[in-house]
């Protein structure tokens, strides 16, 4: 397999923050503890964990536990065992979107694999730890997917068999649903990846546990932890996290708001907007999942007011009732995980941009994130495609929902592009000549010049276009190819890895996708991956 590393200034919409973050770290050292260049200090961090060995044992219990309902590889409870004698955690996380989701799921667990077995090579006892993000309540985020097979790309979806607001992964998955399952997986073929499928995505499952079945299946052999917060032990473990964090909630907020303005004042941006009015803790109301509000120093659950006091004592009761928000979610998770680092997308980046005032608050410390593998996938028809029309991944993204247009101006009949490709070079020289009489004339004129010049440029590469929008309509099988590389490498106008599947990469390129993967994983690579298969 061929690798080519891709900076991600050539990635389009990334954001700002990202990429100094990987780019230009000193520009954003004050909003994290890490820059993703130093993954070897990662062993250094360990020291300044302050995890209690009670609550050690207790989530290595829930890890065992849970893992062993999802089918968990023999692998994997070593690693729960390793987790109870001491070792950290390298932690990564996703929302249970239907069949695993977008391929970035699958990218995020490998990379977490591979750091956690770098430290251990360096001395360094560490497992990795994929979240569940089960007390998510977005149902339409996570309830489709699209596969692709036979180069064709399918979208799959099912419907919410519970409260509109409910978590998704308590979402029980019925006949219907089961029946969709059957569907993609022939779709994907007679594979065994899409047996997995069909097995997994049964009815009865919820969306969490079939998820986390997949999972186990795919990346058991690799030791990957599943863990899933909606458990009443667990919940039982985090709730002094619920209860401190709404004691804190002015302090909180005017944190918040304040690392808002210092994003805002170097040209960034936050991701998640904090008022006043907000607390970072969500409380199960009527089976929705209902943001807790500040109401004249009180607070409110829906209709309902309450008092601090109050809602630590139904917190102290009912732990399993209350979740964080995007902010808070990372900090309960590394208050019950030793974890060292977590590995990111792009959004996560920039929310730990925000959340590292919550984490220094709460738990007085912060988690370094590191950036997750970023890849595209090119098989031997987008090779063929890219050679014959001299193209590269980035002038696909670049060019977007013109890559018709785009292909078509590499594929002009001989004679027509010669001609294009005389007139400009004929159109330089004798402007060039006369800029320097021009110049020689009156030099004020030098400005006026290359400002109708550039015109003159405009007008011809105007035309150039018209041109080849002339050859697409002639040219019936390069708008086919063109299709074809739009919908494989940048379908929808987003990166291949948040729009396809997982698994239909798996389906197609065999079981051991996952360990050609894995040696992709290069920590020197901080950019975006084109993987040629």
């Amino acid at each position: 397999m061929e690798a080519e590393c891709l900076s991600f200034s050539q990635i389009p919409h990334t954001s700002r923050l990202f990429l100094d973050y990987l780019e230009q770290f000193e520009r954003v050292a004050k909003f994290y503890l890490l820059s993703p260049r130093e993954v070897e200090r990662l062993s250094e961090l360990k020291s300044l964990l302050a995890y209690p060995g009670d609550r050690r044992a207790a989530v290595a219990n829930i890890l065992e536990r849970q893992n062993r309902g999802f089918g968990a590889h023999p692998e994997v409870l070593k690693n729960t065992q390793r987790l109870r004698e001491g070792a950290g955690a390298i932690v990564s996380g996703q929302q249970v979107a239907l069949f695993g989701g977008p391929a970035y799921s699958l990218y995020k667990a490998l990379t977490a694999i591979k750091v956690a077995k770098d430290l251990e090579r360096r001395g360094t006892p560490a497992v990795p730890i994929f979240w569940l993000a089960t007390q998510d309540h977005d149902f339409a985020e996570v309830s489709n997917v699209s596969l692709r097979s036979a180069g064709k790309l399918q979208t799959f979806g099912i419907q919410n068999t519970g409260s509109e607001g409910a978590p998704v992964g308590s979402v029980i998955l019925d006949a219907r649903a089961a029946a969709v399952a059957q569907e993609a997986a022939k779709f994907l073929g007679s594979t065994p990846i899409a047996q997995e499928v069909a097995r997994c995505y049964a009815a009865g499952e919820t969306l969490g546990s079939a998820f986390a079945k997949l999972f186990s299946a795919i990346f058991g052999h690799l030791g990957l932890i599943l863990f899933d917060p909606l458990d009443q032990e667990a919940a039982r473990l985090t709730a002094p996290v619920y209860e401190k964090v709404l004691e804190l909630t002015p302090e909180v907020n005017r944190d918040l708001l304040a690392r808002d303005r210092d994003l805002e004042n170097v040209g960034y941006h936050s991701q998640v907007k904090i008022t006043n009015s907000h607390t970072l803790v969500f409380a199960m109301a009527d089976g929705v999942r209902t943001p807790i509000r500040r109401a004249n120093g009180d607070f409110a659950i829906g209709q309902r007011k309450l008092k601090l006091a109050e809602l630590q004592q139904e917190i102290t009761r009912h732990p399993e009732r209350f979740s964080g928000n995007a902010l808070l979610r990372p900090v309960v998770q590394d208050f019950l995980l030793p974890t060292l680092a977590y590995i990111g997308g792009p959004a996560e980046v920039a929310y730990f941009a925000q959340a590292a005032v919550v984490y220094e608050k709460v738990l007085g410390r912060l988690t370094p994130i590191l950036p997750r593998l970023s890849a595209t996938l090119l098989d031997a028809r987008d090779q063929r495609l890219l050679k014959r029309y001299k193209i590269l991944l980035q002038d696909v993204l670049r060019a977007g929902r013109g890559l018709r247009e785009f292909l078509a101006s590499r594929s002009l009949p001989p004679e027509l592009d010669n001609k294009f490709h005389q007139v400009s070079e004929g159109m330089n020289t004798s402007l060039e000549t006369l800029a320097e009489s021009l110049r020689k004339l009156d030099p004020t004129l030098a400005e006026s010049s290359r400002h109708a010049f550039s015109k003159m440029h405009y007008q011809l590469e105007r035309l150039r276009g018209r041109a080849a929008r002339a050859q697409v309509k002639r040219d019936y099988e390069l708008a086919q190819q063109a299709e074809a590389l739009a919908q494989s490498l940048y379908p929808g106008q987003e990166l291949q890895e948040r729009k396809i599947g997982g698994v239909s990469f798996i389906a197609q390129f065999g079981p051991d996708l996952i360990e050609r993967l894995y040696d992709a994983v290069q920590p020197a690579c901080i950019g975006h991956q084109s993987l040629l298969f």
